[in-house]
């Protein structure tokens, strides 16, 4: 039937569905198996054929099931699959990748892979001479997302660094080329690998000299959580500046493309500052690179070259000068910064409860806080105070605000320059406005009465107008003669009067009010909230906003129903740093008498909490609780998520545990906040008299720790696969971040953090420690990893060890837990499995929780004991070892026999305690039991080892596993790993290829 006419479709789709149903089976024997897959084969490779697609997913579906029958059947499945990579939607070739390297985690699947083969074609791409035929730039597109998918797999980068980081070394080197096509791809690649905005290569470089690359990250506000996506770009980041990464880009502006050398540059300072937020020591290697920028930019023979050159080292002198101020002028010298424990050394959990925003309701605002925000307004103080009359004169004329009225002329980069610096001088503000009509002409083109803001698009070229707007305010509350210039001007009395125009009460009688939704949702309206809300800012402007009854206008708007985006612009606009009306503007929302709105401020009280809202802790919590007693369950359910993701802060926890609110009535969603309680004693002690710790330690003994390895792995795999972007407008501006309020399932998730563990909890107490010391189950833990840390086929066990990794990660990752797993001497054993592991994920589980261990000082101590002493034996082999091996190897080679007994003659003289090492015995006799060896031979082998065969010998053979015992022969037969973990990242795949389609 599959290979019948189109005429019989329905009935070859059937035969189809059919064959999907048996592959799981055990009903088909091997030839039958070869039969079907040689049959699906042929139909995939068929572009033209209607069930292509169905058959590819077949065979992929053949490949997880019996991976060996696939490749030994006729016809290179493994051949067309990756073909097909090209010529499919990219969605489904995403598919199909992680299908493939899902392969690569075990021995027994990983030897039917072709290395320094399969993959490369997707990355050959880039190395392509013909850039000019037809489908060329789709199939580039394609490489650049399968190459990302590639480097976001755990499994895909520990491919890449096979041999000594060759696919790292060949992806960088695509870098080589001349075509401008594949070198913008690549940037646009990097740019993405990182979640960093993305080139706009229509940008004119010439009027945008101060475009700047903003790091997107969506962990930027959850830094009080430890991040596995950070330890993972920790890892990622260090392999491509070690592979070459950074030389390669500085060579890339040597480029005669001014566009490349631009975003070349953009990228360099962003690796600069990520490299900086992980706290990586790749600093030697951008140090020993910086020469290079050097020479560039003292080129003279090529003017344009060293230009550029000498702009990127400004550049990256101004992105460090930048890293610096924001820790010397952060409120804990850095605490705020997030970063791979394991890596940094030590992780920064800290917050600084002073770094606020006011729910990122101000248009590009930059997150600082407010002592490094107070510095930099002195130093423009200072700054402008300095200016003489003739330059503030000559600045004040080019604004052309006191030349023309037409507000389309002015320069609003000037007047923005401007109110940040010499107008915050009140001598000179005074000076301003008695002698010019500047401060005049500014506030009547806001005035709503005038049109002129208040009609101009809602378009984000236009919302520098916003901008300068906020900073005008900011600048007349910054002293008193601005206050009174505030005070005696219309602005504030007629968007007073605008607003009382919606009052039902009042009953306006304007046909077109100011603040109608059409004007709302289409023109810079909107923005007068914003406005008010940097008046909310200071104690001064809310005492305005009081005399101006702006407050009355908004409580009565939020009671009603038909005008919900006034609602919601108001509570998103203004901030809470200070006590007083916002607060309670909000909390009368929260209790409103529409659950819509009742969810939105719950969800956007989330937002806040994102935004680390001064305070929130005593004012923020307390919202929250109340809307656990909520009528709504979604509104309750809401309410809990925010709540654990709040309580991540100890002080947020602190208050919740004191307040004990009552949550016996919800029996969802609430177990995740019940294990935030167990890390302090308060907590402890009030779960104990519910009797809830003795019950769900036995749920997570039997099955909880296996449900959170799922789920972790689930939730690293979504934030490795995210590609979107948070937007960067204001929340409730912005259409998109509106209905993520409205919608709590469309929020950005904090996918990719680590989730709080049962016994990670509970060990961080000293009374929580007695408790699991008296179940015992820490040795249960401790003696399963020791015992099957080699286990490499059962996928049962493997994820058993899996979970006990994690568990005992989350126990040492506080400092009365790290004493529990000294005194079991696990660490040894994790450091092995990511040292030694032949399954790639369980190194990777490994190497998360090495980091969760180094979370603590005392963690950091014990593993500074463990691994630098395995540097020399983890990232380098034993290079007179080596030695010996291959010419022992290349005694049964007839050709190389002759020089092999020469060298193994001068090795012996020179080291003669080597050829005594009973290791080096066990594992020439393995090699002579997997290949044919001459009699002769053998008797050479025996003179030159001096090794004495006893019980003792015997012993140590019978207690090595196949592994230990053969593990150096590897490169005859399969693919050895080793990894570094003293430098975390010393990721190498070592031996050489023997036969086709293995390891």
């Amino acid at each position: 039937l599959l290979t019948s006419s189109t005429q019989w479709e329905p009935e070859r789709e059937q035969s189809l569905k059919l064959i999907q149903i048996l592959i799981p089976s055990s009903k088909l024997n091997g030839n039958q198996y070869k039969s079907l897959v040689s049959l699906l084969i042929s139909i995939a490779d068929n572009p033209e054929d209607k069930f292509r697609l169905f058959a590819l997913q077949l065979l992929c579906e053949f490949l997880i099931n019996n991976p060996k029958l696939v490749v030994q059947s006729a016809g290179s499945a493994m051949k067309v699959i990756l073909n097909s990579l090209f010529d499919l939607p990219i969605e489904l070739s995403k598919s199909i990748l992680q299908v493939l390297l899902v392969l690569l985690d075990k021995p027994n699947t990983r030897q039917f892979i072709n290395p320094g083969y399969d993959f490369e074609t997707i990355i050959s791409v880039f190395f392509e001479f013909d850039t000019n035929c037809e489908n060329f730039q789709n199939r580039l597109e394609i490489a650049s997302e399968l190459t990302k998918v590639l480097l976001r797999s755990w499994n895909g980068i520990m491919y890449l660094c096979l041999d000594k980081r060759k696919g790292f070394k060949y992806l960088i080197s695509a870098f080589n080329t001349n075509s401008e096509t594949i070198l913008k791809t690549l940037l646009n690649l990097y740019y993405s690998l990182f979640d960093l905005t993305l080139p706009d290569w229509d940008l004119d470089i010439n009027s945008n000299s101060d475009y700047e690359s903003n790091s997107s990250s969506q962990y930027s506000n959850s830094n009080q959580k430890q991040s596995l996506i950070e330890e993972y770009n920790s890892i990622l980041i260090k392999l491509l500046f070690e592979s070459g990464l950074f030389e390669e880009l500085i060579n890339l502006l040597k480029s005669k493309n001014l566009k490349l050398k631009f975003f070349t540059i953009l990228l360099i300072g962003e690796l600069l500052i990520l490299s900086n937020r992980l706290k990586l020591k790749n600093n030697v290697i951008i140090i020993q690179s910086l020469p290079k920028l050097l020479d560039l930019s003292l080129n003279f023979k090529e003017k344009l070259i060293r230009h550029e050159a000498s702009r990127a080292l400004v550049k990256i002198d101004k992105l460090n000068a930048f890293i610096i101020s924001n820790y010397y002028f952060n409120d804990s010298n850095g605490a705020n910064s997030t970063g791979s424990s394991l890596a940094v050394g030590l992780s920064n959990n800290g917050t600084s409860q002073d770094e606020s925003v006011s729910g990122g309701s101000e248009f590009g605002a930059l997150t600082i806080t407010p002592h490094r925000q107070n510095y930099i307004a002195g130093i423009k103080r200072q700054v402008g105070g300095q200016i003489d009359d003739n330059h503030f004169k000559a600045m004040l004329n080019e604004t052309q605000v006191l030349m023309d009225k037409d507000f389309y002329k002015w320069n609003f980069d000037i007047i923005l320059e401007l109110l940040q610096g010499p107008l915050l001088n009140s001598k000179r503000l005074e000076e301003t406005q008695k002698n010019t009509k500047f401060i005049k002409r500014l506030l009547q083109f806001y005035t709503p009465n005038n049109k002129l803001f208040c009609e101009v698009k809602n378009l984000k070229y236009n919302h520098k107008y916003v901008q300068v707007g906020c900073e005008l305010m900011y600048t007349l509350l910054a002293n008193q003669e601005g206050v009174k210039i505030l005070m005696e001007n219309e602005l504030l009395a007629q968007l007073r009067d605008h607003l009382n125009e919606l009052d039902p009460i009042q009953g306006s009688t304007n046909s077109e009010p100011l603040f109608s939704s059409e004007k709302m949702k289409y023109t810079l309206t909107s923005a007068y909230f914003i406005l008010l809300g940097a008046l909310s800012k200071y104690k001064t402007g809310l005492r305005i906003l009081e005399k101006f009854r702006i407050f009355d206008s908004f409580y009565h708007l939020s009671e009603g129903k038909s005008r919900d985006d006034l609602t919601k612009a108001i509570i998103t606009s203004m901030d809470y740093r200070i006590e007083g009306h916002p607060h309670v503007i909000l909390s009368k929302i929260l209790t409103s008498a529409y659950k819509h709105m009742r969810l939105f401020a719950t969800n956007y009280l989330r937002v806040l909490l994102r935004s680390n809202v001064k305070g929130f802790n005593e004012w923020g919590i307390r919202l929250l609780i109340t809307q656990l007693y909520d009528p709504s369950i979604e509104v309750c359910e809401m309410a809990v998520l925010v709540l654990d993701e709040a309580c991540i802060n100890e002080a947020n926890l602190a208050t919740l545990v004191e307040m004990k609110p009552n949550i016996s009535h919800l029996d969802f969603a609430t177990d995740t906040l019940l294990l935030r309680y167990l890390s302090t004693s308060e907590g402890l002690n009030y779960l104990l008299d519910l009797d809830y710790i003795d019950k769900q330690m036995e749920l997570w003994f039997k099955n909880r720790n296996e449900h959170y390895v799922t789920r972790i792995e689930l939730s690293l795999s979504r934030a490795l696969s995210n590609t979107e972007q948070d937007p960067e407008t204001s929340l409730w501006l912005d259409e998109k971040y509106t209905k993520m309020l409205d919608d709590p399932e469309k929020m950005p998730k904090l996918d990719g953090l680590i989730f709080p563990h049962f016994y990670g909890q509970l060990t961080k107490t000293s009374k929580g420690c007695e408790i699991l010391i008296a179940k015992g189950h820490l040795n249960y833990f401790s003696n399963f990893v020791q015992t099957n840390r080699d286990e490499f086929k059962n996928e049962g066990i493997i994820k058993t060890l899996k979970s006990n990794l994690w568990t005992l990660g989350h126990i040492g990752a506080s400092e009365t837990g790290l004493g529990l797993l000294c005194s079991v001497d696990i660490i040894r054993s994790i450091v092995w499995i990511w040292k030694k592991s032949r399954v790639f994920s369980l190194k990777g589980t490994a190497y998360f929780v090495l980091g969760l261990i180094s979370n603590s000082k005392m963690g950091i101590r014990r593993l500074s004991f463990k691994l630098p002493q395995m540097l020399q034996t983890i990232q380098f082999k034993d290079p007179i070892e080596q030695e010996i091996k291959e010419s022992l190897d290349n005694l049964t080679n007839q050709v190389l026999i002759g020089q092999a007994i020469k060298n193994l003659i001068r090795l012996k003289a020179a080291y003669p305690a080597k050829f005594k090492n009973p290791k080096l015995f066990i594992y020439m006799s393995e090699l002579m039991n997997y290949f044919k060896v001459k009699f002769q031979v053998r008797q050479l082998i025996q003179e030159f080892l001096e090794v004495e065969i006893n019980e003792e010998l015997m012993a140590m053979w019978k207690a090595m596993t196949p592994t230990e015992a053969g593990q150096s022969i590897g490169h005859k037969n399969h693919l050895s790993v080793q990894l570094t973990s003293g430098e975390k990242c010393g990721l190498r795949l070592t031996g050489n290829r023997q036969r086709k389609g293995t390891f």
